[in-house]
């Protein structure tokens, strides 16, 4: 008897084991995928459970790909002083305004910055808080450092003769020019009229470019 249900037990498995391993396996491995999208760890190919699952370290790029999809400013080098954010629950903007920022570095900061962004990029301001945004995504993340530091990047365009194209200083945009960014370059600039004459340029980019000029 009990060679009998041994015998049926072999001959079960002989038969449905190569049908069924391929959908055994697929069901496995989109149940682990499924707990490993719990731990934040989303798997788009089920044949990489395995190899997702065995990472210790996981190395990317600075756009955030596998975060939050968007980047932030966290450390900043101005005045002699480096300031660097640790705590991921506080703002850049608010960690300097608490490390007693001058208002005339504060200042200078947000007319770069605002100055020296395209039109493209922009935030969606209500009630005090960026609820949204779009376009170049460090752009973005350096426009709400602006924001954050309690200025205005939109009033300050406005304000800014050779940068506004709205209202009265609109007619003279013209006066500004543009360089636009360039991987030969690695810079973006944008030049813009001073009251006592000159221009003043205003310039982002890659800094080993920025200080050797």
């Amino acid at each position: 008897e009990m060679l009998k249900y041994l015998v049926t037990a072999i001959t079960v498995l002989a038969v449905a084991v190569p049908e069924g391993l391929p959908l055994a396996v697929t069901l496995a491995l989109a149940f682990s995928s499924n707990q490993m999208t719990k731990d934040q760890n989303l798997v788009k190919h089920l044949d990489a459970c395995e190899t997702m699952g065995c990472a210790t370290t996981i190395c990317t790029d600075k756009t955030g790909t596998l975060t939050a999809n968007k980047m932030t400013a966290r450390a900043f080098f101005t005045a002699g002083k480096n300031m660097l954010v640790d705590d991921p629950n506080e703002t850049l903007g608010g960690y300097m305004k608490k490390q007693g920022t001058s208002p005339d570095v504060v200042d200078i900061i947000a007319k770069t910055i605002s100055i020296d962004t395209m039109d493209e990029t922009v935030l969606n301001v209500r009630d005090g808080r960026v609820e949204g945004t779009s376009g170049n995504p460090t752009e973005v993340a350096l426009l709400v450092l602006v924001h954050d530091l309690g200025m205005n990047y939109e009033q300050i365009r406005n304000t800014t003769r050779g940068r506004s194209g709205v209202g009265e200083l609109g007619e003279f945009l013209s006066e500004g020019k543009l360089y636009g960014f360039s991987s030969a370059r690695k810079l973006m600039s944008w030049a813009v009229p001073k009251k006592e004459g000159g221009y003043r340029i205003y310039t982002k980019g890659a800094q080993e470019v920025l200080l050797m000029r």
